[in-house]
């Protein structure tokens, strides 16, 4: 069955590196497009920045769902905007690449350690092993290309690497919401904000609502 999956690098340059990787691993009915911010940081290891990106993140999930994306992928570890996407959504599926990681490594280990530095990986990895019980090890960022399968190799446990996680992740739920109908609730968490609210308090463009 055929899905449409867009992955939003959450920061303002495109990476060809990171596009490369996640076109790879798609399956053949999948068409995956890539975007990123124009304007705004460069990293969102503050809660300001992250605030930042919150309102252009918002419009693009709206304006995704418009353009008949099953899915969208959140491309940050932290998630941002994940709860306020699946909000304002009502057709297309919102997918945090910290969320997918932590819940594929649940199942696959008892316990598992997130590591959340690009330096010195394989020696923290290895004392989180071995000192804290870790059966299995997350890569905390999505920038952390190439690092997990010399890493599982050496370690001899799973590695993820949350951008690709996030990808797979992405194709399940959106097979089984074009497939069966399952998709967000609206009754409680992800209700929906009134369309007359968004549009009269001007948060909204009336092409985008």
């Amino acid at each position: 069955m055929k899905k449409k999956i867009l992955y939003i690098n959450s920061l303002r340059d495109d990476d060809p590196q990171e596009m490369d990787i996640l076109t790879g691993v798609v399956d053949a009915q999948t068409q995956l497009e890539y975007r990123s911010l124009r304007t705004g940081p460069e990293h969102l290891q503050y809660k300001t920045y992250r605030a930042a990106v919150l309102i252009q993140l918002v419009y693009m999930l709206k304006q995704a769902e418009n353009e008949g994306f099953d899915a969208v992928i959140v491309g940050c570890f932290l998630d941002p905007g994940l709860e306020e996407g699946r909000e304002i959504t009502e057709n297309t599926l919102v997918v945090g690449p910290g969320e997918a990681s932590t819940h594929l490594a649940a199942t696959l280990g008892n316990s598992f350690s997130l590591l959340v530095t690009h330096r010195r990986f394989r020696e923290v990895a290895k004392q989180a092993i071995e000192n804290d019980g870790a059966e299995v090890i997350i890569l905390g960022c999505t920038g952390a290309h190439g690092f997990f399968k010399q890493l599982q190799q050496d370690l001899g446990v799973p590695v993820i690497d949350p951008g690709i996680v996030a990808v797979k992740y992405a194709e399940f739920p959106a097979e089984i919401k074009n497939r069966f109908g399952w998709k967000y609730s609206k009754v409680g968490a992800y209700e929906t904000p009134p369309r007359e609210e968004i549009l009269g308090w001007q948060l909204g463009k009336v092409d985008t609502w």
